[in-house]
């Protein structure tokens, strides 16, 4: 890639462009891209984005055309994949008051556990 041009701007001229090569597009170049189809389009192309690509998708859409059934089809998609999302999720291990399987009181992050009197499993000491 050539150097890029440093000689100052004159005040009130329009900025260089460069043109950027197509290997070195940005990201979003495609989401416009297919932003700009029909919505059908757009609809079929949903399952194969990522989430981020179609919230970015979502922000394009919404200021390039706003066209609301690509919109809702845009929230629908990840609102399914947040749900799936929660139920593949394993529940957490509750940590509650377990039964004590030790001889002497322990401090822990919850406070201290004490153990009943009747686990106690060696002699107390004389």
């Amino acid at each position: 890639m050539p150097a890029p041009d440093l000689t100052p701007q004159v005040p009130g001229e329009q900025p260089a462009t460069t043109i950027i090569p197509a290997d070195e597009a940005h990201p979003n170049q495609a989401l416009a891209s297919l932003a700009e189809g029909n919505a059908d389009q757009v609809l079929a192309a949903l399952p194969g984005l990522s989430s981020e690509d179609m919230e970015a998708l979502a922000v394009i859409e919404s200021e390039a055309r706003n066209r609301v059934t690509v919109l809702r089809a845009i929230s629908a998609e990840l609102a399914t994949r947040q749900e799936s999302e929660a139920e593949a999720e394993p529940e957490p291990i509750a940590v509650g008051a377990a039964p004590a399987k030790f001889d002497r009181a322990i401090l822990t992050p919850q406070g201290w556990v004490v153990p009943e009197p009747h686990q106690r499993t060696t002699p107390p000491k004389a």
